[in-house]
């Protein structure tokens, strides 16, 4: 899809509003270069990400490869550290998206130059970990040049591909990146909450944003990223990668792999609950990965959606447990489980799917842990 065809005579209404003009007598930017350090850790992540915005905004109709997630505690500035940027590239050209908006048909938010992805914390709304990264992919990555705009109750039309993608979250949970990625830039700060008033700075960040405000910061950040030398820079290159990245393409190999060995332990059933696969952690087989899956339940409802599992609520509500007893020689066994599953292709209404998990659930009472049976709804 070339979505352009070039007619002699013809004449074509450009959309797009540049961002502000640089401040040739801005302050320099240190404070904003302070925070970045201290995220980054001066690593060549850090080097590749100034790179990255800098040619964004010296070359705002160049197309550039790459997905960026930062990833750090709650409070430790990555939010503020982002800031000057949406100004940088105006305003009007910067969009925060919810994650499960990008799995939606309508899709405005393409048109802008930087799309940022609020806490990416998956809750089942955005489709699996995989078809997500599937979709970032096909949008950070050019050729093609072109991408289809929807915009709700307008004519679908094909535009430049000219996003640069930035992902914030508080955890690794949720992430997928396929084994060979070149396109994912993945930086993990190892900063601490509270890290700035443990060094005496608790007015850090109101500095800061005062800096930003009423010191000409955002404008000094734009002037120093537009006067930033790239001309050595290839915006096409793959992304450099480092230990967190690593781990999160083992997690999302070996994790898959186990998750299906485990259904598969269990019978390949069309329902069970998340403690049946607790049970399993503590038989024989070797399941570290099913271990780590467990302890972050966000990231095993995205895994289990990957194999073909997805979640299915207690007719109560989300906090709501499921709970078993059955009474053998005068003594009652009880399980319990905060979550259950249905495989994805089952049909059958709620109420139906909720009958066979309590029939489920009191055989899965009576029975030894260990040993499972195969249930359909």
């Amino acid at each position: 899809m070339s979505g352009v065809r070039h007619e002699p005579g013809a004449r074509t209404l450009n959309l797009w509003r540049p961002g502000p003009a640089v401040d040739p007598t801005a302050p320099p930017a240190d404070c904003w270069l302070d925070l970045g350090a201290r995220l980054f850790e001066k690593t060549a992540l850090h080097e590749r990400f100034l790179d990255h915005m800098a040619y964004a905004i010296q070359n705002p109709g160049g197309p550039l490869n790459g997905l960026i997630a930062l990833l750090g505690e709650q409070g430790i500035g990555k939010d503020m550290f982002l800031l000057p940027l949406s100004y940088a590239v105006g305003y009007w050209n910067s969009v925060a998206v919810l994650p499960h908006k990008l799995m939606e048909p309508f899709n405005p938010w393409v048109k802008n130059r930087l799309v940022i992805v609020n806490e990416k914390h998956l809750d089942g709304r955005e489709g699996s970990s995989r078809g997500l990264y599937a979709r970032l992919k096909s949008w950070t990555t050019t050729p093609p040049n072109m991408i289809l705009l929807n915009d709700k109750n307008e004519k679908k039309i094909a535009i430049p591909k000219l996003m640069i993608f930035i992902i914030t979250s508080n955890e690794l949970a949720g992430f997928y990146i396929a084994a060979a990625d070149r396109r994912v830039l993945m930086s993990q700060s190892k900063l601490k909450s509270g890290w700035h008033a443990a060094e005496g700075k608790p007015d850090y960040f109101v500095d800061l944003f005062g800096w930003y405000r009423h010191g000409r910061g955002v404008e000094a950040v734009h002037r120093y990223l537009a006067e930033r030398d790239v001309s050595r820079y290839d915006p096409m290159a793959p992304m450099p990668s480092n230990a967190s990245k690593a781990m999160v393409q083992a997690v999302s190999t070996e994790g898959d792999t186990e998750l299906s060995l485990a259904v598969n332990m269990l019978g390949q059933p069309e329902i069970f609950f998340m403690n049946e696969l607790q049970e399993l952690v503590t038989s024989p087989v070797q399941l570290s990965s099913l271990r780590n899956l467990l302890n972050r339940p966000d990231m095993l409802n995205s895994r289990l959606l990957d194999v073909g599992y997805r979640l299915f609520l207690h007719p109560s509500g989300r906090n709501t447990e499921w709970s078993f007893q059955h009474t053998h020689n005068g003594i009652a066994h009880t399980k319990r489980s905060r979550r259950a599953y249905v495989r994805s292709s089952v049909t059958k209404s709620d109420a139906d799917i909720a009958k066979a998990l309590r029939a489920r659930g009191m055989d899965w009472a009576t029975r030894k842990s260990g040993s499972w049976r195969r249930s359909t709804v």
